[in-house]
């Protein structure tokens, strides 16, 4: 007697469609949340950009002024709108200067102090700004 081997079909290799759709959903839910992490990166890039320019703008100013003789830096308030960064890129500054004699700090004459102010309004049109403070002697 000549025993044949019995021919089992075994139908577990591959997956069901239930295992790929729920392999699907997880994988979805993984990628909508670093969705939002790249979203809030991308963000504080934008915000960190728009501080460095206006630092920059407001730097600018201040060494202009600190360049400037000191008998030729008049008093008073200079407000200069519509300005951008070099590169042309990011929203528009607003830069304010504002000059005055600094008698009551100090016993010493002849100091003015400087302050330069640059606003801007972010992408959820909150104002913010940048202000440097100096003071210059003669």
């Amino acid at each position: 007697m000549i025993l044949e081997p019995k021919i089992k079909i075994d139908s577990s290799r591959g997956f069901t469609l239930i295992e790929i759709l729920i392999a699907m959903v997880i994988v979805g839910v993984g990628l909508l949340g670093n969705v939002g992490i790249i979203l809030t990166i991308i963000n504080s890039n934008k915000t960190a950009s728009d501080f460095t320019v206006a630092t920059v703008l407001a730097e600018d100013k201040m060494e202009e002024v600190r360049n400037t003789a000191y008998g030729s830096i008049s008093t008073g308030t200079v407000t200069e709108s519509n300005l951008k960064s070099d590169e042309g890129s990011g929203g528009t500054y607003q830069r304010v200067l504002n000059v005055v004699e600094d008698t009551a700090t100090f016993t010493q004459a002849n100091l003015k102090k400087i302050t330069v102010t640059v606003s801007w309004l972010n992408s959820n049109g909150v104002s913010k700004s940048v202000t440097l403070r100096n003071i210059v002697s003669q």
